[in-house]
């Protein structure tokens, strides 16, 4: 009853809005070459909010194994439906330079003790535009297409 008093949802104030859940739920190796490659990471933001949002920015950082493989960044704009998990893929491209030399033992393994930290940049229906961290660590699955 209170969303419809503020007119849908739309009137939700800022403040009120619950911080999207944020997991990294697959990490594909896309690429591999002499000085390093590409990572696709598969997160998962749900939307714990009666109302819809919009991501419109995701920056995360990628550690596996306690080694900083780098930092990611989603600029392109994604929905996300009330009460629900939605993916989008962000790519991370990292150089052996950076990672070491201990990051191929790494990625030769099927699973990653990976921690994810950053923000997202959500849009409410009232077009107010609300940027909140989060913090992850986990396991997860790590995918090798034909080939690597």
């Amino acid at each position: 009853m209170a969303l419809a008093a503020c007119g849908g949802g739309g009137g939700v104030p800022p403040e009120n809005i619950l911080k999207p859940i944020v997991t990294l739920d697959r990490v594909t190796l896309r690429s591999v070459g002499l000085t390093g490659g590409t990572l696709d990471l598969t997160v998962g933001v749900e939307n714990p909010n009666p109302i819809d949002l919009w991501g419109i920015r995701l920056r995360t950082g990628l550690d596996i194994d306690r080694v900083h493989f780098g930092d990611a960044l989603l600029t392109d704009a994604f929905s996300l439906p009330s009460q629900a998990k939605k993916q989008v893929t962000v790519p991370l491209a990292f150089d052996w330079v950076t990672v070491g030399p201990a990051a191929r033992g790494i990625l030769s393994h099927g699973s990653l003790d990976y921690g994810i930290n950053g923000s997202i940049r959500v849009r409410t229906p009232s077009n107010h535009d609300i940027s909140l961290p989060f913090e992850r660590q986990g396991s997860v699955p790590l995918v090798r297409p034909g080939g690597y």
